[in-house]
């Protein structure tokens, strides 16, 4: 009787070792990290920024051993909708960079256009090759542009 007593501890003790160790696993693994405090132009979500070559900037928030930028990509869309289904309007690729201030995207003064809203969002790799989460959504619009500046308002007398 004794022993069976002994036994049932034994594997009572080796089933909490079992799934502690399982639940720590998932738990690392849940705990997700993604880039965050995003910024254009140094500002967090613009509105009516003058250039349609905007500065992007975020930090890397891992605190593990190992988390720091090896790479980045960046992707903006139209809509919030379009970001999320992956119809994207830039998108950079991996860019092996450990920059993450002030990076600018190649030919974007090319797609951007004036008077527009933008939805964006970053990930990075890692120094262990490992990809973050995409960052939260984040948004920027650009000015009115050129042309309206010349204009008259209908205030005006002219």
């Amino acid at each position: 009787m004794k022993e069976r007593h002994i036994n049932r501890r034994i594997i009572v003790a080796i089933m909490f070792l079992v799934l502690s160790g399982i639940g720590i696993i998932l738990y690392r693994n849940e705990k997700t990290w993604k880039p965050d405090g995003l910024k254009v132009e140094l500002m967090e979500n613009p509105v009516g920024i003058d250039t349609l070559s905007p500065a992007f900037s975020w930090k890397v928030n891992g605190k593990e051993e190992g988390v720091y930028q090896k790479a980045y990509q960046i992707v903006v869309a139209a809509t919030r909708k379009k970001l999320s289904e992956g119809e994207y309007l830039i998108d950079s690729g991996w860019c092996e960079s450990g920059e993450n201030t002030y990076v600018k995207l190649e030919n974007a003064e090319k797609i951007l256009n004036n008077n527009q809203i933008y939805y964006w969002k970053v990930r990075i790799k890692d120094g262990k090759d490992k990809y973050s989460h995409f960052s939260e959504v984040n948004t920027f619009s650009t000015g009115v542009g050129a042309e309206w500046q010349e204009t008259n308002g209908i205030w005006s007398a002219d």
